[in-house]
């Protein structure tokens, strides 16, 4: 149990009782601060607590996850090649190591997927890289064959919107025949923060007019992605930057959360504990002021651990955020191969399987967040979910850091906002995770 201590509108203090596996938010009278029926269920469509999923199982190398045949979300691993070098990102470490395939794979795995997957629940189907742009040729291959195949399945992937050469990735071409076959898609900018990951694509007249034209052409099914990072941590700076650099000021800005640390000892991923604590009160100011109400990603942060609250969701029936600790979520190369998740080869360890014999398949490459000592004891934990089910080390340290620091601002938001207090300081039994 945590005491969060916060001012009421009087300027009284007031003192909360929260528990992280129940999802109780009390009174000092040990009363829930929100009763079942009150207007504010009916006000925001949340029903009142009611029967969970059955709890979910031990998730470890020793105790591992399967995967089903029927997924839900399909996410296909194209290559992990890209024109990009960021310090950060996760698969960094990974080039040149994922399986190499080729337009006759793509169009052997359209071939074969009756063998093997059943599309009963599929609702979705990405397209992974690297950069997946820079598999255009598979693209073309897949897409309209899956989209005449699944009509009802959403497509999505996530650019970095740049030029390959003397090409621009994104083509007016390319744009539509993605608009046709039914794409949502990302383009993974930092805005302010850029800087960091290599060349600004935005500096290129050419591949400028080539995202306005893509906003304007998918409207919300369209969004800008930023990863907050140690310098670039302002929502606000960098959703007002992105806006105003492609002069639409109705432009989707979303976050992708924050950074982690792949490549330990990366300075641009290891956050300060100063710049931890400015993180966290710069979207807790962001989202209280208004001026992130229309950001997807801060939307259903605050509304999930609003409701995680308003209906008592236990901690049982939490899988990791990413749900890649889930069955019915697959990532699959073009040969077959299933893996940890779409970002890894699965040319080395995290090769789980294979779709021709998905009874195989064992997920003995992660921890969900119940095997980790720290997670457990974390307020955050309804938020969080356990950050990365397959870091270790500091990395992981890292990552945790990061993640306590950007998840305690939206358990604030929701407090506040169901409490119409000023949180003010959280104490309870945390245990932090320690670096080596």
């Amino acid at each position: 149990m945590f005491s969060i201590h916060a001012m009421d509108k009087a300027g009284r203090q007031r003192t909360f009782g929260y528990d992280q596996h129940t999802s109780r938010l009390t009174d000092e009278r040990g009363d829930l601060v929100v009763q079942p029926g009150s207007p504010i269920h009916t006000m925001s469509g949340v029903s009142p607590p009611g029967a969970w999923p059955v709890p979910l199982g031990p998730l470890t190398p020793d105790e591992p996850g399967r995967k089903s045949a029927a997924p839900r979300r399909l996410k296909i691993q194209l290559g992990l090649g890209c024109n990009y070098g960021c310090s950060y990102c996760l698969q960094g470490q990974q080039k040149g190591t994922a399986e190499k395939t080729s337009t006759r794979d793509a169009e052997i795995f359209l071939a074969q997927l009756d063998r093997w997957l059943d599309p009963s629940s599929l609702t979705r189907i990405e397209f992974w890289g690297g950069e997946p742009l820079l598999y255009w040729h598979k693209i073309e291959v897949l897409a309209p064959a899956l989209r005449a195949r699944f009509p009802q399945a959403e497509f999505g992937t996530v650019t970095n919107g740049s030029r390959e050469g003397d090409k621009p990735l994104m083509t007016r071409e390319r744009l539509d025949r993605m608009r046709e076959w039914g794409f949502h898609f990302a383009i993974s900018h930092d805005g302010p923060g850029q800087g960091i990951r290599g060349p600004d694509p935005l500096d290129d007249p050419e591949v400028l007019d080539l995202w306005r034209y893509a906003a304007d052409t998918f409207g919300h099914r369209l969004s800008i992605n930023a990863v907050l990072t140690p310098v670039s941590s302002d929502p606000v700076a960098v959703t007002t930057w992105l806006r105003k650099r492609l002069d639409r000021p109705e432009l989707v800005v979303s976050f992708e959360g924050v950074v982690h640390e792949y490549n330990e000892g990366d300075p641009t991923s290891r956050f300060s504990p100063a710049q931890l604590a400015e993180l966290t009160s710069r979207v807790v100011d962001g989202v209280m002021t208004g001026a992130l109400t229309k950001v997807p990603a801060f939307q259903r942060k605050v509304r999930d651990c609003m409701n995680s609250i308003l209906r008592q969701r236990p901690s049982s029936v939490l899988g990791q955020k990413c749900g890649m600790d889930r069955e019915d979520q697959l990532a699959v190369d073009l040969l077959g191969n299933v893996g940890t998740c779409q970002n890894v080869s699965t040319k080395g360890p995290h090769r789980i399987g294979h779709v021709m014999a998905m009874d195989k398949v064992r997920l003995n490459t992660s921890w969900r967040w119940s095997a980790r000592k720290e997670c457990p004891t974390c307020p955050v934990l309804q938020l969080c979910q356990g950050a990365c089910m397959y870091q270790t080390g500091d990395g992981w340290v890292s990552s945790c850091n990061a993640e306590f620091a950007y998840n305690m601002a939206f358990l604030i938001v929701a407090v506040q906002l169901l409490t119409g207090t000023r949180v003010v300081s959280l104490d309870g039994p945390a245990l932090r995770p320690q670096y080596a």
